[in-house]
Protein backbone atom coordinates (compact mmCIF):
# COMPACT_ATOMS: atom_id res chain seq x y z
CA UNK A 1 0.00 0.00 0.00
CA UNK A 2 2.72 2.63 0.93
CA UNK A 3 4.22 1.85 -2.63
CA UNK A 4 1.04 2.68 -4.45
CA UNK A 5 0.97 5.75 -2.21
CA UNK A 6 4.59 6.72 -2.96
CA UNK A 7 4.31 5.82 -6.76
CA UNK A 8 0.82 8.09 -7.00
CA UNK A 9 2.78 10.90 -4.68
CA UNK A 10 6.38 11.12 -7.53
CA UNK A 11 3.36 11.17 -10.66
CA UNK A 12 1.20 14.17 -8.72
CA UNK A 13 4.52 16.05 -8.07
CA UNK A 14 6.31 15.55 -11.24
CA UNK A 15 2.44 17.18 -12.88
CA UNK A 16 2.63 19.87 -10.97
CA UNK A 17 3.78 22.94 -12.06
CA UNK A 18 6.48 25.53 -10.84
CA UNK A 19 3.80 28.09 -9.55
CA UNK A 20 6.06 31.11 -9.28
CA UNK A 21 6.02 30.46 -13.14
CA UNK A 22 2.00 30.35 -13.70
CA UNK A 23 -0.09 33.35 -14.40
CA UNK A 24 -2.90 31.70 -12.85
CA UNK A 25 -2.33 29.81 -9.40
CA UNK A 26 -5.77 27.88 -9.60
CA UNK A 27 -3.71 25.63 -12.61
CA UNK A 28 -1.53 23.20 -11.48
CA UNK A 29 -1.79 20.13 -13.89
CA UNK A 30 -0.27 21.95 -17.10
CA UNK A 31 -0.30 20.33 -20.46
CA UNK A 32 3.46 19.82 -20.46
CA UNK A 33 3.70 18.37 -17.67
CA UNK A 34 1.00 15.91 -17.86
CA UNK A 35 2.29 14.61 -21.54
CA UNK A 36 5.72 14.35 -19.61
CA UNK A 37 4.13 11.62 -17.36
CA UNK A 38 2.58 10.29 -19.84
CA UNK A 39 6.14 9.84 -22.12
CA UNK A 40 7.84 9.03 -18.70
CA UNK A 41 4.86 5.98 -18.15
CA UNK A 42 6.27 4.69 -21.11
CA UNK A 43 9.83 3.69 -20.64
CA UNK A 44 9.85 3.69 -16.57
CA UNK A 45 8.24 0.90 -14.84
CA UNK A 46 7.37 2.96 -11.58
CA UNK A 47 5.59 5.70 -13.80
CA UNK A 48 3.93 2.73 -15.69
CA UNK A 49 2.58 1.63 -12.32
CA UNK A 50 1.75 4.94 -11.01
CA UNK A 51 -0.21 5.28 -14.27
CA UNK A 52 -2.06 2.21 -14.06
CA UNK A 53 -2.71 2.54 -10.23
CA UNK A 54 -4.58 5.93 -11.05
CA UNK A 55 -6.30 4.29 -14.48
CA UNK A 56 -7.73 1.33 -11.96
CA UNK A 57 -8.97 3.87 -9.12
CA UNK A 58 -10.40 5.72 -11.39
CA UNK A 59 -12.22 2.34 -13.00
CA UNK A 60 -13.73 1.85 -9.97
CA UNK A 61 -14.84 5.11 -9.22
CA UNK A 62 -16.82 4.88 -12.46
CA UNK A 63 -18.55 1.94 -11.15
CA UNK A 64 -19.11 3.32 -7.25
CA UNK A 65 -18.66 7.00 -7.47
CA UNK A 66 -16.43 8.17 -4.07
CA UNK A 67 -16.53 12.48 -4.32
CA UNK A 68 -13.37 12.57 -2.07
CA UNK A 69 -11.54 10.69 -4.95
CA UNK A 70 -12.79 12.78 -7.73
CA UNK A 71 -9.14 13.81 -8.27
CA UNK A 72 -8.14 10.15 -9.89
CA UNK A 73 -11.00 10.97 -12.25
CA UNK A 74 -9.34 13.94 -13.10
CA UNK A 75 -5.78 12.63 -13.68
CA UNK A 76 -6.93 9.14 -15.63
CA UNK A 77 -8.49 11.86 -17.92
CA UNK A 78 -5.69 13.76 -18.07
CA UNK A 79 -3.33 10.77 -18.70
CA UNK A 80 -6.10 9.16 -21.16
CA UNK A 81 -8.00 11.14 -22.68
CA UNK A 82 -10.63 8.88 -22.24
CA UNK A 83 -14.10 10.62 -22.06
CA UNK A 84 -15.38 8.24 -19.25
CA UNK A 85 -13.54 9.51 -16.92
CA UNK A 86 -14.40 13.06 -17.30
CA UNK A 87 -18.16 12.62 -17.54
Amino acid sequence: MIHKIITIAIIAFACIADLSAVSHKGVLLLPEKVAAVKKKASSDTLYRNGVNSIISTADALIRKPDITKVDYLGMAWLLTDDKRYAD
